[in-house]
């Protein structure tokens, strides 16, 4: 992961093209579940690693909105 890369690592929060307000929430892809942002532009950022369960990723949200970056990029 390259710095600013991710919102965790000095991205902004807000979608540089839509002005949306980012926020990390549960996310799905072929690879599985992730924390990750969307606006209405599309995915911005994918924030952690990939979980096998949305419950895993739904755990590990509510440890990262508690301060818990363990699982994040980096």
């Amino acid at each position: 992961m390259l710095q600013g890369e991710t919102i965790n690592s000095g991205a902004s929060d807000v979608c540089p093209d839509c002005k949306q307000k980012l926020v990390v929430k549960v996310c799905q892809s072929g690879g599985g579940y992730y924390l990750g942002t969307w606006c209405c532009c599309g995915p911005y950022s994918r924030e952690s690693c990939y979980f096998r369960s949305y419950s895993e990723a739904e755990s590990a949200l509510k440890a990262y909105q508690n301060g818990n970056t363990s699982m994040l990029r980096t």
